[in-house]
């Protein structure tokens, strides 16, 4: 009678052990999941912060833009004439 006590403590020490290794392993597997949500959301962060740099960059270049044109001079036909534009060089051959 005494070793039927004694073996039937055993399985259920085993099956408490066996219990608590479960509840172990399945806090490892979140640890694990939370550890590559953590990082995933870090790599996010990081290219949603290069995307801002890239349009930050681009629209820095737009706002330093300068006219560089050189300025077109009009005058007033004479009757009957035509329109003569004075100005570059490059624009009289039009």
């Amino acid at each position: 009678m005494n070793s039927r006590l004694r073996q039937k403590e055993l399985v259920e020490h085993l099956a408490y052990t066996a219990n608590c290794w479960e509840c172990v392993k399945a806090r490892t597997r979140r640890a694990a999941l939370r550890h590559i949500h953590d990082d995933l959301v870090n790599v996010k962060e990081m290219i949603r912060h290069m995307q801002l740099d890239a349009q930050d960059r681009i629209l820095f270049e737009l706002g330093t833009l300068e006219m560089k044109a050189d300025a077109i001079e009009m005058q007033r036909a004479k009757p009957g004439g035509r329109l003569e534009l004075i100005g570059p060089t490059w624009i009289r051959g039009w």
